[in-house]
């Protein structure tokens, strides 16, 4: 699935994106970066870059005082 295929047609206003850590680093994930969606542009929070076509390895829709919010994560390769 790709991050188009999860989101809803009206907007979130946090996105949190995670990825993958590092082999040996001890963690099981970290924290990429943040966006929002507008209901057809995700749009950075944090001046990086998001695409609609990045590759989702799992999601989680949350409620946060009755405001949606969404975390997803992606797979990232580290060279060694």
């Amino acid at each position: 699935m790709i991050v188009k295929d999860i989101l809803p047609p009206f907007p979130i206003t946090e996105i949190e994106v995670r990825t993958n850590a590092p082999p040996d680093s001890g963690q099981e994930d970290m924290l990429f970066g943040y966006c929002r969606w507008d209901g057809e542009h995700l749009i950075s929070i944090d001046n990086d870059t998001y695409y609609l076509q990045e590759k989702v390895t799992k999601y989680h829709f949350y409620h946060d005082q009755g405001t949606p919010k969404l975390v997803y994560w992606i797979e990232s390769v580290w060279y060694t």
